[in-house]
């Protein structure tokens, strides 16, 4: 219901015995709550088990022009009394089921309603009212499936039904969403751990993202070669250029003399112009973290994140200490990435330095350190 529906009702003064909700210290100076009590005495269970399922109704009915949920609240409330008379009328045991379903319905307890809902179907397989509430209930719970056999089995009572037959059209709309998310997410699934065998098969390992390149991931080609996009990192103002698509087979050189071929204009913070193609330097770093499994390195790929570790960074001391090596840019990217030290970040990450600046030689002193 709106914001507006308030949960608090009126007290026990301003009703008639039949709409009190709870007994006062001297129920017995009320006339009609005298009244109401010789009626239960004399009556049989169903005959009992009908009142409660009448002053139900009724509070319903209230909750729903005076917009207050106190009400709805209410009506369950009677709703089980009657349940728990157990009388012999399945078919009015079935109504007290279905009418609580739809108590719970308005009050937005959707699971509530479905357990009450298949139990009045159950009881009474011909409740009709029973099916739409617990269509209804299900596609609350994102259940297309169990909607779709709640209207399904409501219509074959009643063909009819255009209530039932809009509600079966969305529920199968909703089904085949889900049917066509799962297929997806199985397909990513299977790409991804087709993709982390073949780059872990080749040697290429990978520790936890650090780094991502937007827009770009690593992909398998058609021959089975690794595409990987590649950050190139100038530590000396840590500005960076992208590379979107590289290619296994590519050398480091290839894409260097595209950035700093003849033609290109010089880097704007370069005011020495000592970034030319015949100074540049690139390093990796060695040991960038503990590599993922094969298995981690598949749900990285589909976006989840890895699991925390202790030994997830890089290291300062040790035979397995971070630190800089220089790249062959002649070399394939496959074999600077396979090599026995890299760990890749997230990204294949290359640092550029111009060889014989004073900030080379800084950034080797210094190692780690100089970023």
């Amino acid at each position: 219901m709106g914001d507006g529906m308030r949960n608090e009702g009126p007290s026990n003064e301003e009703l008639p015995a039949l709409f009190w909700d709870e007994t006062p210290e001297r129920p017995e100076e009320h006339p009609d709550y005298a009244a109401l009590e010789a009626l239960r005495e004399e009556s049989t269970p169903e005959e009992n088990a009908e009142n409660y399922k009448n002053q139900g109704n009724e509070r319903i009915r209230v909750a729903n022009k005076l917009k207050k949920k106190f009400y709805f609240q209410e009506a369950i409330k009677y709703y089980t009394k009657g349940i728990d008379i157990k009388c012999k009328d399945d078919n009015l045991v079935s109504t007290l089921y279905g009418n609580r379903a739809q108590g719970e319905l308005l009050l937005g307890n959707w699971r509530r309603a479905l357990n009450d809902a298949r139990q009045a179907i159950e009881i009474n397989p011909n409740n009709l009212k029973a099916y739409y509430r617990a269509a209804k209930a299900a596609l609350k719970l994102s259940e297309a499936q169990v909607a779709i056999q709640m209207c399904e089995a409501g219509l074959a009572l009643d063909p009819g039904s255009t209530d039932l037959q809009k509600m079966l059209e969305d529920a199968r709309r909703r089904h085949g969403e889900f049917l066509a998310a799962q297929e997806k997410k199985r397909k990513q699934r299977e790409d991804a751990e087709k993709l982390a065998a073949a780059m872990m098969g080749k040697g290429i390992k990978f520790c936890p993202e650090e780094y991502k390149v937007a827009g770009a991931a690593p992909r398998l080609d058609e021959s089975g070669l690794v595409h990987l996009p590649l950050l190139f990192i100038y530590p000396e103002t840590m500005q960076r250029d992208v590379v979107q698509d590289a290619c296994e087979a590519d050398t480091l050189a290839e894409h260097l003399d595209v950035m700093f071929g003849e033609g290109v204009e010089p880097l704007p913070w370069d005011a020495k112009r000592e970034y030319v193609r015949s100074n540049i330097e690139l390093y990796y770093l060695a040991h960038a973290g503990a590599p993922l499994t094969q298995s981690q390195l598949a749900s990285a790929l589909e976006g989840e994140s890895a699991p925390a570790r202790s030994d997830a960074g890089p290291r300062r001391y040790g035979k397995n200490a971070a630190s800089w090596v220089k790249v062959n840019e002649r070399s394939t990217l496959l074999e600077t990435l396979a090599a026995p030290d890299h760990v890749v970040p997230g990204a294949p990450m290359f640092f550029v330095v111009a060889g014989g600046s004073e900030y080379r030689d800084r950034f080797l002193k210094y190692g780690v350190d100089s970023l």
